[in-house]
């Protein structure tokens, strides 16, 4: 598949491509794994396997220079409607029928093993702590330990309360008022447990001291 560049997202420190194709945004899966400090073809022998693959939404993407998407958006509608695309072993030529915007007329689609952006966290919830802490990586063993007991946390709310909130989420709590106002019975009690929770994150263990100072009293 051809995937477009459609922005950057920091990421844990780094500066992501996030990348689309056929309305799926995706992510390169390679500095991720440098991220943990994990071996390479490991980590995408492991990945590749037919169950984790489907889970992860692996996939190699034949990707637009970033420079012609971020540089000139117009540009890269205009490749894509004129292109003759002929893939490689290990980039794809492209001939466009475009040249007028300056770039050459044999673009090279470099070709990526990408993530899907919304399955990224499922992929570092499922590495072996104890795998980085054997290769000496204890600072990235603990950061990541300390991310799998929150999404863990997160995944509990979620199943036994139908949803979760990310502690310090000023925005997020404020939805959960809002929505609480116009619910009734047990949904109604479900979302004051979900709040309480929150404020509770927050070190805000009074409600209507945080309401008020918060959301101008809003119940």
């Amino acid at each position: 598949m051809i995937a477009r560049p459609v922005s950057l997202l920091p990421f844990h420190g780094l500066m992501l491509t996030v990348l689309e194709a056929q309305g799926v945004q995706y992510v390169p899966f390679r500095p991720v794994v440098s991220l943990l400090g994990l071996d390479w073809k490991m980590a995408r022998r492991t990945a590749g396997t037919a169950d984790n693959a489907e889970l992860y939404g692996l996939q190699e993407l034949a990707c637009l220079p970033t420079d012609v998407y971020l540089g000139e958006p117009e540009a890269v509608e205009a490749l894509l409607a004129g292109q003759n695309c002929s893939a490689g072993p290990a980039s794809a030529g492209c001939q466009t029928a475009n040249p007028g915007y300056g770039y050459p007329e044999k673009t090279l689609l470099t070709k990526q093993l990408c993530l899907r952006l919304d399955r990224v966290h499922m992929y570092l919830a499922r590495v072996n702590t104890s795998i980085l802490r054997a290769k000496g990586k204890a600072d990235a063993a603990d950061w990541l330990l300390a991310m799998q007991k929150e999404w863990a946390g997160a995944l509990y709310q979620y199943e036994m309360h139908g949803i979760a909130v990310k502690a310090g989420q000023h925005k997020s709590l404020k939805e959960l008022f809002v929505m609480r106002r116009h619910a009734i019975g047990e949904e109604k009690a479900r979302l004051s447990y979900l709040i309480a929770l929150a404020l509770d994150g927050l070190g805000c263990p009074r409600e209507e001291e945080a309401q008020q100072e918060m959301f101008g009293g809003a119940a």
